[in-house]
């Protein structure tokens, strides 16, 4: 192992695909099951789904990372002798907004502890949008911090491209 990676990915920005791409790719390059963790927020001691094997050389952070937390990797893993690459999807933050709303008031995702889920259900769009907006704008946040301007060790793929 030379290196660290850390696959980012966010809320109604390609997270499903990004994880799935990800175990796919490294499945194929034969890393074994303990190379790869997961780390989500909300981490939730309670649901091994959310955050696991959380030092692996290669983890999907879902929800989770932001430039502080990638220049902390990045000091580890140079303090380690290994280089960390980054890659996520970025998303116009207004089309997650959309997509969030639409997809939650559908009622999926009943057990996502980061939404409301029943609220927006229950909400017509004016005030789901609004609920749906101040929930994500964090994530944007994060999600801008890292990959607005990239540095070379940072890959950016964009969503709507695909």
């Amino acid at each position: 192992e030379v290196n660290n990676y850390i696959v980012a990915n966010y809320h109604k920005a390609g997270v499903f695909l990004s994880d799935g791409l990800t175990r796919t790719i490294f499945q194929i390059l034969e890393a074994p099951d303990e190379a790869v963790g997961h780390v989500e927020y909300p981490c939730d001691s309670n649901n091994p789904y959310t955050c696991w094997n959380m030092e692996a050389p290669v983890r999907i952070y879902t929800d989770s990372l932001n430039s502080s937390v990638k220049s902390a990797e990045k000091r580890k893993s140079r303090r380690s002798g290994r280089k960390l690459l980054v890659a996520g999807f970025v998303r116009d933050p207004l089309e997650m907004v959309a997509s969030a709303y639409c997809y939650h008031h559908d009622g999926q995702e009943m057990s996502n502890q980061l939404f409301p889920v029943k609220e927006i259900m229950q909400m017509g769009p004016e005030k789901g949008t609004q609920l749906t907006a101040e929930t994500l704008l964090p994530l944007g946040e994060w999600m801008a911090s890292v990959f607005e301007d990239p540095d070379e060790d940072t890959l950016r793929l964009e969503f709507d491209d695909l």
